[in-house]
């Protein structure tokens, strides 16, 4: 539905519906921006009277007389009524005249010997690409000429440094692919909550005809039921005494059954009511069995009552079912299912355990093994299963980034291996606040750590080591600084060793280890050393 290169939807209504929605949100957003760059670009004619006196014509034209009035009259447009139409024309025009302006008065301001006119330069690309809201594919049309321009007048017109102009054209660089990048991800996200908010408005909208049919249904099933309760209940009084020893062993049992025929409760015993939360018998005697199952999908019930009621001469039927209880509570239900012989009738006996606890207790086995207990994360018996699932063509480049914490031997040795575990902890907090939820994060074993990224290429790699790296040199373990080694590499062919990729990811990062060693452990044994000597003078 979204073609991840223009950032449109392909369904042209949906996509007018979005454009709609934005430019009415983004109407307030835009005026005051439209009311904040006016004395913004105006605040720096301070500077034209002390810096450029020779060209102060010429500079105040640019502000006074060209951008302040189309800035004045962007902002009086968001006041009429058309202004959501034409929001993204308009605002691409104020902020491509704003760089163009800072553009012609960096290079006039450089031609007198002063360069900081860049830094308005460099606003406008940063207003450009993040703070004007544009879409993604209008940021691109005005942002790329703009420092293509830069680039080119800086060759044609040489007034700036060349140590200057080079600075100055890299960071320039950079802020807008950051900046694309910023808009590209805002506005890919912004557009598939909104997608996702559409499709969840049209299954609610299904869920609720649903809801209106299933309504009816009860009604007439309920006015059946009534009936065949009452049926049921004459019957009952008409039970042969020869009948008596089973129902003694019937209603004693510890077990929770109940007979059924035709999909209809016809007895039960008191084990059941108490499972089911009921008081009396005939709270359950002629309703349908399959009103019990906790299921919203018709398909199951469906499924479940031709098995119910086809079911004649086989010996045995077993199967797991979740059930509800009168509270609505829900329970995974051990069903097994026997012929009976009633009264000259064969029905069916169904003997019903409560698995619930057992079923829990597997699944947290499960849990644990393919989770680290002390830590959350994916284990490595995980990570190796999801690192073969994965090493497919669809999934290319796949990056790997490998971790070490530094200095967790003398962590250990020095304040007990708690600490040492509050460090593995820590540093696995800041991994799942960095990465996604769908991102496989894993602990090896010891200190070793390792994140699986699919679709991801080398830079954004290097990027998320970056920010992961950056957040977890803050982390202190006794007022004592902690680091991390990071290594990553990432697979880019298909015909890749995908064990080579992480080897070559560990070895990179004991590379990295390495270089720091030395540094690293003597900051350790510093801090170590002053924390015990505070301690005791304590």
């Amino acid at each position: 539905m979204l073609n991840l290169f223009k950032l449109t939807y392909t369904d042209p209504g949906m996509e007018c519906e979005y454009r709609i929605k934005t430019s009415e949100k983004n109407i307030i957003q835009h005026r005051f921006l439209y009311a904040l760059s006016i004395p913004f670009y105006l605040v720096f004619a301070l500077v034209d009277i002390s810096e450029v006196q020779n060209l102060l014509a010429f500079f105040w034209i640019v502000r006074f007389g060209i951008y302040t009035p189309i800035a004045l009259l962007a902002l009086l447009a968001t006041l009429s009524p058309k202004y959501p139409r034409y929001n993204q024309l308009i605002m691409w025009i104020v902020a491509f005249t704003g760089a163009v302006g800072m553009l012609v008065l960096t290079f006039a301001g450089s031609s007198l010997g002063f360069y900081s006119y860049k830094y308005g330069f460099l606003f406008a690309i940063v207003f450009f690409t993040i703070l004007a809201r544009l879409r993604f594919v209008n940021v691109i049309i005005g942002i790329v000429p703009l420092v293509i321009l830069y680039w080119v007048t800086s060759i044609i017109y040489p007034v700036i440094p060349s140590d200057v102009n080079f600075d100055s054209l890299i960071l320039f660089v950079c802020v807008m692919i950051m900046g694309l990048i910023a808009t590209y991800f805002f506005e890919y996200s912004e557009r598939r909550q909104f997608f996702y908010q559409k499709l969840l408005e049209k299954e609610s909208l299904k869920v609720s005809q649903l809801n209106d049919e299933l309504e009816n249904k009860v009604i007439q099933r309920t006015q059946l039921l009534n009936n065949a309760n009452k049926k049921l209940m004459s019957l009952n009084e008409k039970i042969s005494a020869s009948e008596y020893t089973f129902r003694m062993l019937f209603d004693e049992s510890i077990d929770a059954i109940l007979l059924e025929d035709s999909g209809k409760i016809i007895n039960c015993n008191i084990s059941l009511l108490k499972l089911m939360g009921y008081e009396q018998k005939g709270d359950l005697i002629g309703k349908r069995l399959w009103s019990f199952y906790d299921t919203n999908d018709e398909g199951d019930t469906e499924g479940l009552k031709r098995a119910v009621e086809n079911y004649e001469n086989q010996e045995d039927l077993n199967f797991k079912w979740w059930m509800k209880t009168k509270t609505q509570q829900s329970f995974l239900a051990d069903i097994r299912v026997t012929r009976v012989l009633i009264d000259g009738k064969k029905v069916s006996h169904l003997l019903i355990r409560d698995i619930t606890e057992r079923f829990e207790l597997e699944q947290k086995m499960e849990y644990l093994s393919y989770h680290d207990q002390l830590t959350g994360l994916y284990n490595r018996r995980f990570f190796i299963e999801e690192l073969t699932r994965l090493d497919v063509e669809r999934n290319l480049p796949i990056t790997l980034i490998f971790a070490d914490v530094n200095g967790l031997k003398l962590i250990n040795d020095s304040f007990g291996h708690s600490a040492g575990d509050e460090l593995l902890q820590r540093v696995a907090e800041v991994m799942k606040e960095v990465f996604r939820a769908d991102e496989i994060i894993s602990r090896l074993g010891g200190d070793e750590f390792v994140v699986l990224l699919p679709k991801t290429n080398s830079e954004e790699g290097a990027a998320m080591l970056e920010r992961i790296k950056n957040q977890t040199e803050s982390m202190e373990i006794n007022n004592i600084h902690i680091s991390v080694a990071f290594g990553h590499a990432t697979k880019v062919q298909s015909d890749d060793s995908m064990t080579e990729t992480l080897e070559q990811a560990e070895k990179r990062m004991y590379q990295m280890k390495n270089i720091e060693a030395e540094q690293v452990r003597a900051k350790l044994i510093q801090g170590i050393t002053l924390w015990k000597r505070q301690f005791d003078e304590e």
